[in-house]
This record gives structure tokens, sequence and C-alpha cells, in this order.
């Protein structure tokens, strides 16, 4: 099962493999290499002899392997999660050196224990699924805070053994943090998944020795599924001393005890921890609360040891079912958790999951709601075009009458008004779809109130208003405040409404009035304001009744009977032959309100565009890990060094992850100081530097984005490479327009070599660059430099 210790063997085993091929067969040699080596330790009765009688074919599996290992830990000790824990550190020491991880040794085995814990244990090298690797990233994304990173992971298909999984890491999340944020979350993670704290916290404690008890002792007490470790101090403090542990067994039991008065202290909240004759200890919390939550954790520690089985690896167990479930769990397995940042950031990001519709449990929670939302709104739509009579997009106050009196409802004129003024956020006069979806949302689907709090609202704002204006005048306001609170001073009152309205404002509409009730928390709602069902309150019954009878077909109906003439649309030449035509349907539809520009281009139907690039098989990129030091990148024997060039759109730059940054309407969080500065590449740039003075052409990536824009007309050209989920290379030479700027992402692959003129770029100086030269195998296993030539 993913989660399962021991693949840390099966990396040993890699490890031993040194630079030969990748084989799916475990190799019986290598292992045996391996099992010699974990002889030495003390908590394992397994031998080479007894190797040999297990494995008497050639085929090695990982079941048979646990199997193995497992038979020889001594059947008296109970706490097979250390001894795992053993297994697993002297199998980092056989292979750590053939890792290159950029982060320091204790923060890269870390980094390995959490791919173990991941990997699946029937891949062989052991790999982590690609499911695995995108859950993973959701943690990391919340716990650093997903506003600031480029973009996300693209993993393959075929999951990403420990190296790539390192790599992948890097280049999207570490690369562009400091030391202590990578050392602080990688920590986090670690004690998430792999130590898998269930609950750490101040407790007081004491222990019975022989017939006495010990006094009461303040510890910070951190437990996991195998074992209760006290300290003196926090463990995120440095200084924090280790001041004992209990270990978990299956016959450990926990109960409540009866509240109890110490000396300086009063224990109300107690549980006694059991398992004759070895353990009998008490520790007391500081809230029934938390009582109940140390209670339930230890009774969580206590199942795992009898099941033989982690909660982090049961659950991993469950990804054949679904994925998302076992994400819901492991959030209310440690939901109390002690590590500030990262809880809150995986429980803002747990929440963001279960925001859902609840009409069907047949369906995926976020796809359900996805799915929901998007009916909803074009029903909603549906009904406005239905209302928008004339066809322009937007209610005037004609079509809102002619709409309330087809509902059949009795609302008088000024009634009618002030909802029509309640949708009119802007005060244009006209209703727009924006103002009309907004309204349906927060007063009919009660995102942010309720219909019946609002319409009360409207009711109390009729009565304050007693000339009949649709406001309210600064005596209208004062009076109908006063008579809800007598004590209220008018001084104060006239500075509640100045507060209100704009500057030289005499009056304040119904929403600048509703909206002061709701941040007060004031329900306007009283018995001699309101009696019974309001008009207004039967409208908005009314329009949710109107969305669920339609189906969301029939914008597709309303909409192409309004664009009839363009869909039938058909021009004739003086021959008599059509010369132009329309689409059968509309590819989208716009009423009057703000949009974004990128809105605007619906492509969304479409198949992605693809440019024109070579592709590649069998690439090696080697990166030289001296500061400065540029490494190869190795091509085949047979690679001519020709590559596809294109034009640069936004839509062909996309297939690399850039864009211009002209038109990328979204913020991005540069992680570190840039500069802009002109450059000029000579004629002789290529041929003088790159080539003879640079030690040849090359490729780089790095950990920080940046910006190229040609100044000149002829400009060269900016080669844009990636690595698929194939493992091919793919690499096109890109011809970008003058005055057009280029967003690179941090670690995109390109190259600036072959650039000509201007370019104006911004960079940084507070991130090594990844560089590679440009290598091809010749005769043997000898190597040489090549240049791209463009076809």
């Amino acid at each position: 099962m993913p989660g399962e210790q021991l693949v840390c063997i099966l990396q040993a085993v890699k490890a031993a493999d040194g630079k030969k091929k990748a084989d799916p067969f475990i190799p019986k040699s290598l292992l045996k290499e391996v099992i010699h080596a974990l002889q030495s330790l003390d908590v394992l009765t397994i031998s080479i002899d007894g190797f040999n009688k297990a494995f008497v074919d050639d085929e090695v599996t990982f079941a048979k392997l646990r199997s193995f290992v497992c038979d020889g830990i001594p059947s008296d000790d109970f706490c097979i999660k250390k001894i795992f824990d053993k297994i697993e550190s002297a199998c980092w020491e056989l292979c750590k050196e053939t890792y290159t991880t950029f982060v320091d040794a204790n923060h890269s085995e870390k980094l390995w224990n959490i791919a173990n814990v991941l990997s699946n244990e029937n891949t062989y090298p052991p790999r982590v699924d690609k499911e695995e690797c995108e859950w993973l990233e959701t943690k990391l994304a919340a716990l650093v805070g997903s506003d600031g990173l480029s973009r996300k992971i693209a993993f393959p298909t075929s999951g990403l053994c420990f190296q790539e999984f390192s790599n992948a890491l890097y280049y999207t999340y570490f690369g562009n943090m400091t030391k202590e944020e990578v050392d602080s979350s990688v920590d986090i993670l670690y004690k998430w998944l792999v130590v898998e704290v269930l609950q750490s916290g101040w407790l007081f404690k004491r222990s019975k020795k022989q017939a006495n008890w010990t006094t009461w002792s303040k510890r910070w007490c951190v437990l996991t599924p195998s074992e209760m470790i006290y300290y003196d101090k926090p463990t995120s403090t440095k200084a924090a001393k280790l001041m004992g542990e209990i270990e978990i067994q299956n016959d450990t039991k926990v109960q409540s005890s009866k509240e109890m008065r110490g000396i300086t202290h009063e224990f109300k909240h107690r549980l006694k921890i059991i398992d004759f004759p070895s353990i009998e200890c008490e520790i007391a919390a500081y809230s029934k609360q938390l009582k109940d939550a140390w209670k339930v954790s230890l009774e969580n520690a206590i199942n795992a040891c009898n099941e033989k089985t982690t909660p982090v690896q049961k659950l991993l167990k469950q990804k054949a079912k679904k994925l998302q479930n076992a994400d819901k769990e492991l959030q209310k397995l440690f939901n109390n958790i002690c590590v500030g940042k990262t809880l809150q950031g995986f429980e803002k990001e747990d929440d963001k999951r279960q925001g859902k519709d609840k009409t069907s449990e047949k369906m995926d929670d976020a796809e359900k709601s996805v799915e929901f939302l998007d009916e909803e709104a074009k029903k909603l739509k549906a009904v406005f075009l239905k209302i928008d009579t004339n066809g322009n997009g937007v209610l005037s106050r004609n079509e809102f009458y002619q709409y309330v009196g087809d509902l059949g409802l009795k609302m008088n004129e000024k009634e009618i008004d002030l909802v029509f003024d309640t949708i009119d956020k802007d005060g244009s006069g006209h209703l727009s779809f924006g103002e009309f979806e907004e309204f349906f949302a927060q007063n009919i689907l009660g995102e942010k109130g309720t219909g019946e709090s609002v319409a009360s609202t409207r009711q109390a704002f009729m009565k304050a208003d007693q000339d009949g204006s649709g406001t309210l005048s600064f005596k209208e306001f004062t009076e109908y405040m006063w008579n809800r609170k007598r004590t209220a001073r008018i001084s104060k009152l006239l500075g509640i409404f100045e507060k209100l309205g704009k500057p030289g404002d005499k009056e304040i509409s119904f929403g600048v009035f509703h909206d002061f009730l709701a941040e007060q928390g004031t329900p306007a709602i009283e018995s001699d304001i309101i009696d019974g069902e309001s008009n207004e309150n039967a409208f908005e019954k009314q329009l949710k009744c109107a969305v669920d009878a339609t189906e969301a077909q029939e914008l597709a109906d309303c909409i192409q009977e309004r664009w009839e003439a363009f869909t039938s649309f058909n021009r004739k030449g003086a021959s008599g032959e059509t010369v132009m035509t329309g689409s059968e349907a509309m590819v989208a539809d716009f009423v009057p309100g703000e949009y974004s520009l990128i809105d605007l281009a619906c492509f969304s139907d479409l198949p992605p565009l693809i440019p024109k690039h070579t592709a590649v098989k069998n690439v090696l990129w080697q990166t030289n890990n001296k500061k400065g030091k540029s490494g190869k990148i190795i091509f085949p024997k047979d690679f001519d060094g020709k590559i596809a060039t294109d034009f640069a759109t936004n839509e062909l730059l996309r297939y690399y992850g850039c864009s211009f940054a002209d038109s990328k309407q979204e913020k991005i969080s540069l992680l570190y100081r840039h500069g802009i500065q002109d450059f000029t590449y000579e004629n002789a740039y290529l041929s003088e530097y790159v080539k003879k003075s640079n030690g040849g052409a090359g490729i780089e990536r790095h950990p920080f984005s940046h910006l190229d824009c040609p100044l000149d007309d002829d400009s060269g050209y900016f080669v844009m490479a990636k690595i698929t989920d194939d493992n091919e290379f793919h690499v096109t030479a890109f011809k970008v327009p003058t005055r057009h700027t280029l967003y690179i992402p941090a670690g995109s692959i390109h190259s600036n070599d072959y650039l000509k003129g201007t370019w104006r770029t911004m960079l940084s100086d507070e991130a090594q660059i990844e560089h590679v030269h440009l290598t091809r195998r010749a005769e043997g296993e000898t190597l040489e430099n090549f240049t791209f030539v463009f076809v």
C-alpha cells in the first residue's frame, strides 16, 4: 500500500544500481546486498540464509519483501514504527550520496521520508503517483501561500521518482523561498506525514512510581501513533529538552478521572493512561474541550497499534476508493495539531474544497458545486433575457414593472420601485445582468443574507420614508433610529448620517440604509413593522420559482432567437454564389457590463494551439551543482540540431507556460528583487561570446521570473523548451514582435543565446541560474558541443 515505510529498501536497491538503466523488476542480487547491510541493525533478526529460503525463485515482489522483513521483527517488540524508522535511517545512509536535493542533509532526509510515505511500493524504482504528488502540492501551496507562486507543477502521469520529485518541488516552490521557509515547510510536512503528530500542546503530567505518585509537572506533550513524548518546552524551541516518553501498546487504556485540587492548581480535566504493570500516569488539560481532544487522539493511537498500521498509512490506502475522502479524514485526525500557519493553511484549503452544493451525493463535491452553479447561472440568465423584451441586454423600469405584473403580484408602484432600486446598485436607472445576478445570489440563494431579512428592511425603509421620496432625509433617519433606541444622542445620529452618505449628500438611499443595518448586526424587522409575508418577499420567492422552473437549455434558445440575423447570415456575390456565412450557433453572448478583455476573447470551445516544435527523445539533463558552473544537456547522436521556428502569439506561448505580459491580466508576485535593463546583442554575440568565451551554446532555467521585450525589428530568436510527461524534449525558436513583452515564469526552460538588437529585460541577481551547455553524443563516450539551427 502507498505509505509503507519499507519502500526505503527499494530506494537503497536502486542506489546500488548505479547508472544502470531502470528495470521494472527488483534485482534479487542487489536486494541481497542491501539485506546484508541491514543485518547489523540490532532490531532485526534476518540473515542471508533466511533470504535465500524466502526468495527461492528470481521474482522479487514487495509483498514478499515486506513479509520477510516483518518476520524478522521480534514478536515481543510492540513498537514496529520505531523499527521501521531505524531501517529507513540505515537505508538513507546507503543511498543519500546518489541524490541532489538543493536542501541541507537533514531536510533532504526528511523530504526522502515524505516521498517514501507517498510512494507506490509496486513500482521499481519507487515512484510517487501523480495523484499523490498533486495531493501533497495542495498542502504545500496552502502552507506557503499559493498567491506567491508563478505556476503549479505539471506532474507526469507516470509519477516521479525521488530525484524528480525533489527537482519538481525545488523549481516551482523551494527555489522561490528562503532557506528558513524551506526548512520550516519540510519540517511541518514531515511532522504531519511521517512522524504523524496526532496532538500536541501543554499538559500537566504525573506518574506513579511503585506505590507513590510524582508531583504534577507542566510538560509540552507530543502524541504520535506509537508514543507520547514530553518536553520541558515546545518542540518549536531549539532548547526543548526531552523529559521522557510513554509507548503506546495494544493493551494501553485511557480513561477519565475525577477532578482533584493540588497545592497550587485545581485539576478538573484529567485522563489516566494505564498499561499495567509498566505504565500508570495521569495528564490534566486546561479545559474539557482539550481533554476530550486528547482522549480521542489517544484512542486513535491505541487503535493504530492494534491494527498494526498508522493513520496516514491507513488513509492513503483508501486512494483507490477516493483520495478526497482520505484528505477530509486526515484533516479530522490532525485538526488539533499545534502547527500554527500550516494548520490554518490546510483548514483554509480544505474549507475551500468542502464549499459545495449538497443536492446530489453521487458526484464529487467540487465538480457538483461547479456544475450546480453553472446550471443555476444559465437558468437565471434565461429568465433575465425573457424579461428583457427589447433585447438590449439591460432591464428598464418598464420591463421590470411588466415582469412583476406577469408574476401576478399585487405590488403598488412604490413597492416595485423600491425593489428595482434595491437591485440597481449603481443607480443607473436600468438593471444589468451583473446586478440581477448579485441580487439573486445574496437575497434568494442566501449567500449574504436571506430574502426575508431584505424584505423586512425594505418595509422598515418605507416606514421611515415619510414623504415617499425613495430616500431618507436626516430628519426621517433620526426619527426612525430614535424610535428604535430612545437613549441615542441626536448628535451621534448626525455623525452616523454624515458618514453614511457621500460628502454633501442630504439624503441616503435604501442600499446605504440596508448596508448600515447589516454592518450593525441590527435586524430591521420588528413586530410593529411587518406582519405576515410582504409583497417584496413574495417577489423574491416568485423569482426563485421562475428560475427553478426554467431549463438551462432555454438560455441557448433565448440567445439563438436574439441573434437570429447573425446565425442565418448569408451573403452572395454578384454571380449569386454564397461568399460569406454565419455559424449556425452563437459562440457567446455578452450583456452590458464590465469584462476583462481576456474574457471576451472566446476560444474555450476550440482545441489548444500547439506551436511548431521539434521533439527529441532520450535527452539527458545533467546539472552542475557548483555555483557559477554550467552543466550539460546531452542529445542523442542522431540529432542534427535543427529546431522549428514559429511566430510568437499568446496561444502558442502558453504551450511552454509563458505569455505576453501586456495581455496576461493577472497579478504575479516577485519573490526576489528584480531590475529592468536594456541589453544590446551585437551580431557577433553568438559567434564570439557564446561559442568561444562561454563554452558553447546552452539553455537555462532559474527560480526567478523575468520579462524580455525586443525593441528592434531584427531581434533574433527566443528559444523555449519543456520536458513533456513522456520525457520528450520539445523546443521552439520564437520570433517575437517588436514591443511585445514576454513573461517567462520561474522554472521555464529558455535561451537568450540567439537574440539580436536591443532587448528590455527584467531579471534578478538573487537566485542561481541553472545553465547547461548543448552537447551531443559523438564517437564512443565522447560529447561534442553544438548550436541550434533554425528551420
